[in-house]
Order: structure tokens, then C-alpha cells, then sequence
């Protein structure tokens, strides 16, 4: 039995090492839109969140200008992390765009998949 197994061995390896299938149109097709769907929903949310830490830095103002001297410090406090927070998004969206750039991943390209070899049935 060990020498079977040992004989058939090489035979079967090209089977092994060729396990993986290759891509299809069809599952690019379903990547490419999985991945615009995200990018959609992407650009969609990073308007609104610098937009909410805009009114979060608005808020901040008015309680630093409207109220006393416990309201200004919480205030002050609430400006500070506003500001924080939009340099924050803004470096972090700045990167992703200096990174897509670089690489040529800006919209409208594709990613070409890798063609993978496969033994014909």
C-alpha cells in the first residue's frame, strides 16, 4: 500500500499544486461591483461625518461665546477635539487619495486579476 501511494505520488501532485481555479469573468464581474458598492458608500459617509464634526466645532463656538466660565472652558474643550477630529478625516482621506494616486487606483480604472493556470479537462 505505502509503495502504491508512493508511485502515485508525482502522478497526483499536478492536481494538488493546480487545486486553485482561475478567476472567471464572473467572479471579477462580483468583485469589481462588491468594491463599488463600498467605494459608493464611502464617499457617500465621509461628507457627512466631516460635516458632523463641523457642527461639533460650531457647537463648541457657541458654547464658548454664549455661556459663562464653566461653559467656555467645555467649550474650548469641544473647539479642540472639533478641530482634532477634521484634521484627522481630512489627513486620513488625503492619504487614501495620495496612496490611490501613486499606485494608479484612482476611479474609473480596474484591477486586472491575475490569470491563474489550470490543466484543460
Amino acid at each position: 500500500m505505502k509503495k502504491a501511494i508512493s508511485l502515485a505520488g508525482p502522478f497526483l501532485l499536478p492536481l494538488v499544486v493546480l487545486a486553485q481555479s482561475g478567476a472567471t469573468a464572473k467572479t471579477a464581474e462580483n468583485a469589481g461591483t462588491f468594491l463599488g458598492r463600498v467605494s459608493s458608500i464611502f464617499s457617500l459617509l465621509v461628507p457627512i461625518f466631516i460635516t458632523l464634526a463641523v457642527l461639533y466645532f460650531f457647537w463648541g463656538l457657541i458654547e464658548y461665546l454664549m455661556g459663562g466660565a464653566d461653559k467656555k472652558e467645555e467649550g474650548r474643550s469641544i473647539m479642540i477635539w472639533g478641530i482634532v477630529v477634521i484634521f484627522i478625516m481630512v489627513s486620513v482621506f488625503g492619504i487614501v487619495q495620495l496612496l490611490a494616486n501613486t499606485f494608479g487606483l484612482g476611479l474609473g480604472t480596474t484591477i486586472q486579476t491575475p490569470v491563474v493556470p489550470s490543466v484543460p479537462f
